[in-house]
């Protein structure tokens, strides 16, 4: 199932720097719970989330997170490696 994108929840601090967990699950329309669910899916399978982590705390690049869910959240592996493709182009 496709997340629901709210974009008008969207705080000017979102915008700017990476997401945090609550930031994320804001923009989806989702929980933070059902965000923390799925960051445990392997990046190969669906519903993986494209993740950073940063000392072991996950963030979200806004600009991927955008561009992942326009394309229909593919599987996280699988949508890094066509990002991947096109700057190599």
């Amino acid at each position: 199932m496709q997340p629901k994108v709210i974009h008008s929840e969207i705080s000017d601090k979102m915008v700017e720097g990476l997401w945090d967990v609550k930031e994320l699950a804001v923009y989806l329309g989702k929980s933070v719970r059902w965000v923390w669910l799925k960051l445990p899916v392997p990046p190969e399978q669906k519903g993986s989330i494209p993740t950073l982590r940063i000392g072991g705390t996950p963030r979200f690049d806004p600009d991927e997170i955008r561009a992942w869910t326009k394309a229909g959240c593919p599987p996280a592996a699988d949508f890094r490696g066509i990002e991947k493709l096109r700057i190599a182009k």
